[in-house]
């Protein structure tokens, strides 16, 4: 692990995912320690307490980091941007089953939740969707996250497009987004 002064502290805490991804290879997420962690990443206790505060707060901010590192173009269906997303996700595969194995994907729950709010809820129109509609929303980001779940239970061998188009989870926009007065993904009012 590359050490130094000069990295910051989001440099160090990814110091810290790379070694909790190492260490979870060989033991289970419960039992390492916060003092085998340090360890590894070669970053001092008191560091991690500091700016972490748990094992699972590390994870979270990792989930985290691979969600807001997705970024597609807009304007965007609904169905090519949950293709688009989980196509994303493979790119971090190897860890994404890892964290699954070790009963962590839970914490991607509220990160899913997060990119929806932000790209479908509250896009870059100040417009507000009716509460209905936004309760709806919400319950297409949990089945959302059901289906990764899933998804990763299976080692995350299925295409993404076919998993989409099998669930029929694309489908939605049709019903919803559409009769919420919003242009496809991109929040943007009905001409």
């Amino acid at each position: 692990m590359p050490k130094g002064k000069n990295s910051g502290t989001g440099d160090l805490r990814m110091f810290l995912v790379q070694a909790l991804l190492e260490l979870m290879r060989k033991t289970p997420f419960p039992s390492l320690s916060v003092k085998d962690l340090t360890h590894k990443a070669g970053v001092s206790r008191d560091f991690f307490y500091e700016h972490i505060k748990s094992k699972e707060a590390l994870v979270s901010y990792y989930l985290s980091a691979i969600c807001e590192c997705f970024e597609p173009p807009n304007p965007l269906s609904y169905k090519d941007w949950l293709e688009q997303f989980m196509a994303h996700l493979q790119g971090y595969a190897d860890a994404l089953l890892e964290l699954h194995k070790n009963g962590l994907t839970y914490l991607l729950h509220a990160h899913i939740k997060s990119r929806f709010c932000r790209n479908f809820l509250f896009p870059k129109t100040t417009k507000r969707l009716p509460l209905e509609m936004e309760h709806k929303i919400l319950l297409y980001a949990d089945a959302f996250y059901e289906l990764l779940y899933l998804w990763f239970d299976h080692g995350m061998n299925h295409n993404p497009k076919e998993i989409i188009n099998a669930t029929r989870i694309g489908d939605i926009e049709n019903n919803a987004v559409n009769n919420a007065g919003c242009l496809v993904w991109c929040g943007l009012p009905n001409a």
